[in-house]
């Protein structure tokens, strides 16, 4: 996964999520619902993860390239857990976002 230089902190990330809500609002549902898929195969994929034994829930923050490939991520609480779920991520294929930047979040 690339590093993103302007953007360091989960804090900074959400913001950047935040700033695209009207965008958001419109997406198709066929693109909801690929992105749906997408999420559940991270879930699938982190399963190991998320079994550490590390109490507390993750929100991670993840940018999508135009082509549909994790660019970045950042996640409220660096944990090995959290670090678990990140490299997850990198075999994630989303689907290509309507618009760019795109940021997705999933909490696990």
């Amino acid at each position: 996964m690339a590093s993103c230089t302007s953007t360091k902190t989960f804090e900074e990330a959400m913001s950047l999520l935040n700033a695209t809500k009207e965008k958001q609002e419109a997406r198709t549902k066929e693109y909801i619902e690929s992105e749906g898929k997408a999420i559940n195969n991270l879930f699938e994929v982190s399963t190991p993860c998320r079994r550490i034994g590390i109490e507390g829930k993750s929100n991670i923050i993840i940018q999508i390239s135009i082509t549909g490939s994790p660019v970045n991520s950042w996640s409220s609480n660096e944990n090995f857990k959290s670090v678990c779920i990140k490299g997850a991520i990198n075999g994630i294929a989303f689907p290509k976002p309507p618009y760019t930047p795109y940021y997705v979040r999933v909490v696990m």
